[in-house]
């Protein structure tokens, strides 16, 4: 012992202090006491300060043969009750050694610690040690066996990310063999963020410790890992053995196609070997999804899995990995995969791929990496096409080689070798770019070579291509040649052709790009050139000191329009600090001028820019746009400033005189005449502010103010929940635009529109409000074939809602009127409700059809599909068919080429169902029935181009007629069962009436396709129907009546009753041949011809014509097999030969 200072009953302080027992020694280099001593009177005792300074335990004891064992320790029951309280316990540069062991240190420990019956707490806990440092507090007992923990540790170096940990523990005494149980929880941070956080359940026996339940989890992210495993301390070493169970795991961040992985790990040994299995399963879809299975087995100094067993992109994947590190860290692999299909990384290609993988790599302490790569595409093929290829690669003192790389197969090839060091060569052909990317065309082959010295790099590229077509860009042809050397300054050049190309909107002849020079001094030249436009700039640069200055020496262009170009050269600086633009200006026609100039700093972002424009002819954009044409001159000023903290100021003013606009959509024009637009704009602090006036020629004005919550600030972003502020009113005729939002329902819309709205709430829920009135409105329906005239509507708008209050419209001498609402959806009409009443409102006016009516529905609908209900009543109804006999129509499946298609135009769906009560005007014309309708059917709609129907229209009066036969309708009704509303079935019965007998005909069939029969009373032959029909009395002997009433019966009757009755004529009248022969298609012309066989080889014939008193005789006589003579006398007499040619 050194020195004693103070006194044993209050302040003691030892310096030197040494206590040896056997085996084991202490010594303190200063031990401090300050207590009082009296507080035993009290029942405790009470220590101020107990501090100890430079404490070394030696332990020299020998091991305790057998396996190592854990006993908590307990304390007898019948040590007095005497609390003792240290309130400031202090240990500073505390060390335990052991022979053989790392030595452990504690920097320092510092707590409020008291000790009563057999229980210790520690409060206010503080330890400092080689690497971390500790706070909390702590109670162990020792009667009663307890150990509960509130600790944090935090690392002075974080470790993969980790530099916090939280642990608590709960454990208490239980049964044998379990010395303490109860739970613990573990939670890892990085910074302020919980990454990782352990729940478990924790036993204490005297050989082992166990988790049983333990869930691992990471605060914010999906998926868990569950399990338990136990560490038992054997005879050597301890033996560790867990069984672990993954679900959901999000591995996003860390490895970005792992979002979902499932699986099991199960792991048993010691700390010289370790053995176990896993098995780990991505669920989700396409390439990410896959399955892996494998065993390992592990020592201090190495790692191997085996029996590899994958499933991915469709396929398998097998073999072995393994990893060394006794002497150097070696790694090595090699993998079989078979039957991978790439579409689930490319859809474009579909294919089966087998491939074997072999690797090695080792890394050499203090030196660079080495090892070798090599892959061998065994039978694969890539959409459809036979894919060849294999390629081998070294990793020498940190640079990779290529010994061999060559991939080929039909319309492709590919090949590289060598390394950047010495040279790196490539080339890739392709005959045709679909096989890269579906949609693509053209060919194209690439080759080149790579170089990096000294940290630089050189080399030079070609590639060429033809019949170009990819992402929209085209091109004829492109020719691309880039070289930078390897010397001084390192000259390069670039050359660049393209021809005949597009992109989107623009089309060109030719593009050119030439640059050369080096860093320090090159040169850009480039030419845009179509048959319409040139475009051509050239500039002068230098890279120095981080900073590149630039001149544009030159830029200028034509069009239509004129010739514009520069003034003058101006200075380009761009550097890593600071930027600036010397003004840009450029001139054109008629006083066109463009003034473009700024400046500003880099870090932070801070600049000013302005743009000036006078005059300028906004028609040169027309070569530029599609479907859009505009013409007109504009001019002013926009200019900005960006403040250091990266708050934005800009304004500006546009204004456009003598302009308009005009756009074809759907074979629709829609223009604007504008006689002057002035916009004026403003951004500053959290409002982007706009003014604009459009005052049109014709169509009339419309004012608009607008402050969005756009907060003028880097990076822009909407303040959606902002105030939003804004007015539009005007009055406009409307020219076109409800056949834009209609298409093919509407055309040739016209009218007035009053405008008066206002917009108030935010950005993401805005609240419109205001009033809207169209007058003198009119509108074609093509479909239905009429116009709509003197349309009035009254609307007034309330949030995304339209109220139409009124609305009256007239098409014919009829009128409609009703009300409704239209809602909206992206300001855009999204559905309609409303109602209906008229008064012989005209609905169709076709060719086929004359509808006026007089309604009372309710409808709704989108603009794709109309829905109504209710009852139409028809005060008129004209249905035309075609008539009894007219020009012969050409086949459906007669295809006429060259003839103009027709357009179809877009068709609404609908869903219309109407009673329809016939009126007193309803009346039907076709195939010869001219009659008076009544009665009601239930129409149903589903296009303009459907329409069917259901229920009975009877006939109230009628005829029949056809080539001067008038019949009267006795008996008549129209069903219609669903069919065409232009198609019914007939049931009808028309007569005339000769003295007593009552013939006629009786219609059946449709009204597209009747069917008509004889009918008579009493019953007569057909013959003599007939006659009583044309004639008025029997059929006599009179051949010419013959004749007429064979061509009354084929206009007349169904095709097969007709053949039959004209035989019965024939028959009646002994003749051969009777018919009417037309003159060239002229009536006029025609002949009754009636012809008698004499003989077999003689015929004769006579015929006279009814309209002009001709008449033709004819003898013809058959000679021989093929020969026939013929002679005519009438008008024109003459003798023909014939010789007749047969084919079998």
């Amino acid at each position: 012992m050194g020195t004693v200072e103070g006194r044993l009953w209050g302040d003691l302080r030892i310096s030197g202090l040494h206590v040896a027992m056997p085996g084991i020694a202490v010594d303190a280099e200063r031990f401090d006491l300050e207590w009082q001593p009296l507080a035993i009177f009290r029942g405790r005792v009470s220590v101020s300060e107990l501090a100890i300074d430079g404490l070394r335990i030696r332990d020299d004891r020998p091991e305790t043969p057998g396996p190592p064992g854990f006993t908590w320790p307990r304390m007898s029951s019948a040590i007095p009750p005497l609390p003792i309280w240290f309130r400031s316990l202090q240990l500073r540069n505390a060390r335990y050694d052991r022979p053989g062991q790392q030595p452990v240190r504690i920097d320092s420990f510092q707590g409020d610690l008291l000790f009563s019956l057999g229980t210790i707490l520690v409060r206010d806990l503080s330890l400092r040690m080689p690497g971390f440092q500790a706070s909390g507090s702590l109670l162990a007992g020792f009667q009663r066996p307890a150990l509960r923990a509130d600790l944090q540790v935090i690392a002075w170096k974080p470790v993969s990310g980790v530099d916090r940990i939280e642990i608590t523990t709960d454990l208490a005494g239980t049964e044998a063999p379990a010395q303490l149980d109860g739970s613990i929880e573990t939670t890892l941070f990085s910074g302020t963020a919980r990454i990782v956080r352990l729940q478990a359940g924790l036993a204490v026996t005297n050989s082992s410790l166990r988790l049983r339940s333990a869930v691992l989890s990471r605060p914010g992210r999906r998926g868990r890992v569950t399990g338990q495993a136990e560490l038992v301390f054997g005879a050597e070493s301890p033996v560790f053995q867990g069984d672990l169970a993954l679900a959901g795991i999000d591995l996003s961040r860390e490895v970005p196609f792992l979002n979902d992985l499932n699986g099991s790990i199960s792991i048993s040994g010691n700390q010289q070997e370790y053995e176990g299995s896993f098995v780990l399963e991505q669920k989700d879809r396409g390439w990410k999804a896959g399955r892996l299975e494998a065993g390992f087995r592990g020592t201090t100094s190495s790692l191997a899995l085996t029996a590899i067993n994958g499933n991915w992109f469709e396929g398998t994947l097998r073999g072995s990995a393994r990893m060394n590190w006794k002497k150097l860290l070696t790694i090595s692999a090699s993998l079989r995969a078979r039957n991978m299909n790439p579409a689930h990384i490319a859809p474009a290609w579909p294919g089966t791929i087998n491939m074997d993988l072999d690797g090695t790599v080792r890394l050499p302490q203090n030196r660079q990496p080495r090892g070798r790569l090599s892959l061998r595409l065994l039978k694969s093929r890539i959409r459809g096409e036979a894919l060849r290829g294999d390629a081998a690669a070294r990793l020498d003192q940190g640079t990779i080689a290529l010994d061999r790389m060559v991939f080929e197969g039909t319309g492709f090839h590919g090949k590289a070798e060598g390394d950047l060091a010495r040279g790196f060569d490539f080339s890739v052909g392709l005959s045709d770019l679909s096989l890269l990317k579906p949609g693509a065309a053209g060919r194209a082959r690439m080759e080149g070579r790579v170089r990096k010295k000294e940290g630089a790099y050189s080399g030079s590229v070609t590639l060429q291509g033809r019949r170009l077509a990819m992402n929209g860009v085209k091109a004829g042809s492109l020719d691309l040649r880039a070289r930078i050397e390897d010397r001084e300054g390192f000259p390069f050049s670039l050359k660049l052709s393209l021809q005949n190309g597009a992109y989107d909107l623009v089309r060109f002849d030719s593009l050119a790009l030439d640059a050369a020079g080096s860093l320090r001094d090159h040169r850009v030249s480039a030419a845009l050139r179509s048959s319409i436009y040139e475009i051509a700039a050239s500039l002068a640069g230098s890279w120095q000191e981080k900073t590149w200055q630039g001149t544009i020496l030159r830029f200028s262009g034509s069009d239509p329009e004129g010739v514009w170009k520069t003034t003058e050269p101006a200075s380009l600086i761009i550097s890593r600090t600071r930027f600036s633009l010397s003004p840009v200006v450029l001139t054109g026609k008629g006083g066109e001028l463009v003034r473009l100039q700024g400046s500003g700093e880099t870090g932070p972002l801070s600049g000013s820019f302005a743009l000036d424009w006078r005059e300028l002819n906004i028609a040169r954009l027309n070569e530029w746009l599609t479907g859009l044409t505009v013409h007109g001159f504009t001019s002013g000023r926009i200019t900005g400033k960006v403040l250091p903290d990266g708050l934005l100021e800009v304004s500006g003013n546009v204004d456009l005189s003598k302009g308009g606009i005009s756009r074809t959509i759907r074979g629709l024009e829609v223009k604007a005449e504008l006689r002057k637009a002035d916009l004026a704009l403003h951004w500053r602090g959290e409002v982007l502010e706009g003014k604009l006036s459009l005052v049109f020629a014709e169509q009339g004005r419309i004012d608009a103010n607008l402050q969005a919550p756009l907060p003028a600030r880097l990076p822009i972003a909407l303040n959606r929940d902002g105030p939003l502020r804004g007015a539009l009113s005007g009055r406009v005729r409307e020219m076109g635009l409800l056949s834009l939002l209609f298409p093919g329902l509407v055309q040739e819309t016209r009218g007035q529109l009053d405008l008066d709205l206002r917009i108030g709430g935010t950005w993401s829920a805005p609240s419109p409000r205001g009033t809207l009135r169209l007058g003198n409105a009119a509108a074609y329906f093509p479909a239905a074939g009429i116009h709509v005239t003197d349309i009035l509507l009254d609307a007034g708008m309330e949030g995304s809602t339209i109220r139409i209050a009124s609305f009256k419209a007239r098409s014919g001498k009829g009128s409609l009127q009703g009300k409704g609402a239209v809602f909206l959806e992206g300001w855009l009409p999204a559905r309609y409700e409303g109602s209906l009443e008229g008064e012989r409102f005209q609905a169709m006016f076709l060719p086929q059809m004359r509808l006026q009516v007089s309604p009372k529905i309710e409808f709704e609908g989108t603009p794709k599909k109309l829905t109504a209900k209710g009852e139409v009543r028809v005060p008129e109804l004209l249905v035309y068919g075609p008539p009894a006999e007219g020009p012969i129509e050409p086949s459906e499946d007669v295809v006429i080429v060259g003839g103009q298609k027709e357009e179809t135009a877009a068709r609404m769906a609908m869903e219309i169902d109407i009673r329809v009560i016939l009126g007193d005007r309803v009346i039907v014309k076709a195939e010869g029935v001219d009659a008076s309708l009544g009665g009601e059917v239930l129409l149903t709609i589903r296009s303009l181009q459907e329409m069917t129907g259901k229920g009975e229209i009877k006939v109230i009066k009628g005829r029949y007629g056809i080539y001067g036969v008038s019949l009267d309708i006795t008996r008549g009704r129209l069903f219609f069962a669903g069919g065409a509303i232009g198609n019914p079935t007939l049931d009808i019965l028309a007569l005339k009436t000769v003295n007593e007998v009552k013939a006629g005909v009786l219609v059946s069939g449709t009204l597209q396709r009747p069917v008509v029969k004889l009918y008579s009373e009493p019953a007569l032959p057909e013959t003599d129907i007939l006659a009583y029909i044309v004639l008025g009395h029997p059929l006599g002997q009179d051949q010419e009546q013959g004749a007429l009433l064979m061509r009354a019966a084929a206009a007349l009757l169904s095709a097969g009753q007709s053949v039959a009755l004209q035989d019965q004529i024939k028959n009646r009248l002994g003749l051969d041949t009777i018919d009417i022969e037309s003159g060239k298609g002229e009536v006029s012309r025609s002949l009754v011809t009636i012809g008698k066989y004499l003989s077999r080889r003689l015929y004769i014939s006579y015929g006279y014509a009814l309209f002009t008193g001709e008449s033709l005789f004819r003898l013809r006589y058959r000679f021989g097999r093929n020969w026939e003579l013929e002679s005519r006398s009438g008008a024109t007499s003459g003798v023909d030969l014939y010789y007749t040619i047969q084919f079998d």
